[in-house]
C-alpha cells in the first residue's frame, strides 16, 4: 500500500488520497467480504490476504516475496515519475 501511495504522488500530487482510498478498500475487503459474500478474486485485491496471520498462521516465503516485489516495482515507478514531475506550486 505505501508503494501504491508513492505511484500515486509520483504520478501527480492531487492522486496521493487514492493511497488512503486503496487502504480503506483493503481494510472493507478484509472485513466485510466474508459477510457481502464476495468472490474470492475480491479477497485476493487485499495485500493483507497474501501474509499469514500470526501468531500460528504457517509462514511462506512467496507471496512474501512476490508482495515485496510489487512493492518495489510501485516505489521506483513514483520515484522515477517524481523526478520528472513538475515540483512548482499551483
Amino acid at each position: 500500500l505505501t508503494g501504491l501511495a508513492v505511484a500515486f504522488y509520483g504520478l501527480s500530487r492531487h492522486l496521493a488520497a487514492l493511497g488512503w482510498v486503496a487502504l480503506v478498500g483493503c481494510i472493507v475487503l478484509g472485513e466485510f467480504g466474508p459477510v457481502m459474500d464476495l468472490p474470492t478474486w475480491t479477497w485476493d485485491l487485499s495485500p493483507f490476504t497474501h501474509v499469514p496471520t500470526l501468531p500460528g498462521g504457517e509462514v511462506q516465503a512467496a507471496p512474501l516475496l512476490w508482495l515485496t516485489l510489487v512493492a518495489a516495482g510501485l516505489v521506483t515507478l513514483g520515484l522515477a515519475r517524481l523526478r520528472v514531475r513538475d515540483l512548482l506550486p499551483d
